[in-house]
């Protein structure tokens, strides 16, 4: 016995049923992200009207994505009035920033020294461009460039932000990450290139920039503004090699998700990061501020 013909709404042409179902789910404000719920919300924070889509089966499967796909979806950010806060999401700027940093110095060791070859075998360099093919041609960069820390740098701007290759920032992190994870399981990629910085903190090479120490300041000044220069880049040797022993490189923080003053503090303390900078993210105090600020801030937490 032939099925009977359907009646009513699933008897119009699949045009006619398409164009109603994009009236039905439009929204002219769009969608808003609601912080409380983790919710999306139409405009006026009411909840999104779906009932249709659950009438039956076909007429869930036509309106699949529809919504989203016809709507603007509004994300802001949370700002709070709390002072504490907002020293809280400093603190964790500077952190999130040397981690970031971390992982392309990481991947730039790579063509640093023959000691690091092995660590990119065949078999990770399949995994990588089989879960990011869209990063293929950084890839080729990095590995065959002559200079694959300045790739890298190229990659992601200024700072490890900015420009991804066309792609969410979010996506070259995550890519980032990946490759770390790879390079370093079941191996001792982390511990060798954490070896390798400290050799170099111990015998570190000719640095072009102490030029200026000799060219812009009197024999007084310049023994004690070159002193405190390479007190400071030894401090920066020994916090990069704490950052590759942490682990942060391969698990750390994401983006969008502020870790509460313990979880930071226990990553400022695994990380090795001078007590400064946690004194300066405390004080709401940027790393860029004036040397008189940075001096301020010294004495206020002593």
């Amino acid at each position: 016995m032939p099925s009977p013909s359907p009646s009513g709404f699933l008897s119009l042409p699949r045009e006619l049923r398409d164009m109603i179902y994009q009236y039905y789910v439009f929204e002219p404000d769009g969608y808003h992200f609601d912080l409380a719920s983790g919710k999306l919300r139409a405009s006026g924070n009411r909840p999104i009207n779906l009932a249709l889509m659950y009438t039956c089966t076909l007429v869930a499967a036509e309106m699949h994505h529809l919504a989203l796909q016809s709507n603007v979806l509004n994300f802001s950010a949370s700002v709070t009035p709390s002072a504490i806060e907002r020293k809280k999401a400093a603190h964790f700027d500077i952190i999130f920033a040397r981690i970031e940093s971390g992982r392309a110095d990481a991947l730039a060791s790579l063509k640093l020294d023959s000691t690091f070859h092995r660590y990119k075998t065949p078999d990770v360099d399949a995994k990588v461009a089989l879960a990011y093919p869209q990063f293929e041609p950084l890839l080729c960069q990095l590995y065959d460039a002559k200079w694959s820390r300045h790739v890298i740098s190229a990659a992601v701007g200024k700072g490890g932000r900015g420009s991804s290759w066309g792609e969410a920032d979010s996506a070259f992190r995550a890519l980032q990450r990946h490759m770390i994870e790879l390079l370093s399981r079941d191996t001792d990629f982390p511990e060798a290139l954490a070896s390798f910085n400290d050799y170099l903190v111990r015998h570190p090479p000719y640095d072009p920039n102490l030029h200026v120490f000799e060219e812009f300041w009197d024999t007084e000044e310049r023994a004690r503004c070159k002193k405190a220069y390479l007190e400071e880049q030894q401090q920066y040797g020994h916090e990069k090699s704490s950052l590759l022993r942490s682990g942060l490189l391969q698990s750390g923080p994401e983006a969008w998700l502020i870790p509460s003053e313990d979880e930071l503090t226990e990553i400022h303390t695994s990380m090795g990061l001078s007590y400064r900078e946690y004194a300066q993210a405390r004080l709401d105090l940027p790393l860029s501020s004036s040397s008189a600020a940075e001096s301020e801030a010294w004495e206020r937490v002593h």
